[in-house]
């Protein structure tokens, strides 16, 4: 983490300490129920530590297998970003309940590599200049079903989608062909998700919440997963408005095998999340 982000994250938690202590002395008798929350909202500062990794071999079986190769490590993406993130849910009544979340992020750079890299039928040449870009945009949209609710615990079941929007491009000198666009693409799709939900007020304004959602695919051609887990505290001070700290696992495997010719994609990121959040 840079040293301007740490600064911003040390200040919006010192920050979240004041608002605490300032409302100390808000009557917990005004502090809400999950039943009686209508409607949630959060909105933060994202601190994601990024993991991705490609492989394509090429289309003629005879030619040497494409490498594996690290993003952050081969081609300099950033592996450390800062984003904004937007999470939340609306009751559609007392046991159900609407899920979304959002946030994108982007990536580019320009390396001089310090070896041969082969993606496809091309290869990118040692002690030259390749420039790569990235973009991931998440969508999240569920469905929870409450199967047990009292006024301190409610556990959910969450029927979801993860839609994906994601566009890459990698750009460099390689044989055969000189300077190329080797990779240019953008796919989108949702991806479906199924998992739990987990909250507990372990005092009038002191909440705790665990979040699970996995998946798992297998076609013809591809064999994937992915899972997605999250924990965290919520502090609300007023009936409505509390400050949030969250922590984010997510990783997603992907191979591609036709005819013969072989890729994989792995993609991942943990972070923290410090949020202020709102309810109805």
């Amino acid at each position: 983490m840079s040293k301007n982000k740490a600064i911003f994250a040390i200040t919006v938690l010192l920050c979240m300490v004041c608002l605490v202590t300032l409302a100390s002395r808000v009557d917990a008798r005004e502090i809400k129920t999950f039943e009686e929350t209508k409607a949630k909202i959060s909105l933060g500062y994202f601190l994601p530590r990024m993991n991705t990794e490609i492989r394509l071999d090429p289309a003629n079986p005879a030619l040497p297998d494409g490498d594996l190769i690290n993003l952050e490590n081969d081609l300099g993406l950033d592996r450390d970003l800062s984003l904004g993130r937007l999470d939340g849910y609306y009751r559609l009544g007392r046991k159900h309940r609407l899920q979304f979340g959002y946030f994108t992020l982007e990536r580019d750079a320009q390396r001089v590599i310090d070896q041969n890299l082969t993606i496809g039928d091309y290869t990118f040449q040692v002690s030259g200049q390749v420039d790569s870009y990235f973009k991931n945009t998440i969508t999240q949209i569920g469905y929870m079903y409450s199967f047990r609710q009292t006024d301190r615990f409610e556990l959910s079941g969450t029927f979801g989608i993860h839609w994906l929007d994601v566009q890459s491009q990698i750009t460099g000198m390689t044989t055969p062909g000189g300077t190329v666009e080797v990779s240019s693409s953008s796919a989108e799709g949702p991806l479906p998700l199924i998992g739990f939900d987990l909250d507990y007020a372990f005092t009038s304004r002191w909440i705790i919440s665990l979040r699970g959602m996995l998946f798992s695919m297998k076609l013809d051609t591809f064999d994937g997963n992915l899972t997605d887990v999250r924990g965290s505290l919520e502090y609300f001070f007023m009936n409505n408005l509390g400050v949030g700290l969250g922590v984010n696992r997510f990783d997603m495997d992907l191979t591609y095998s036709d005819n013969g010719r072989d890729g994989e994609f792995s993609w991942g990121y943990d972070g923290v999340q410090l949020y202020i959040t709102a309810r109805l």
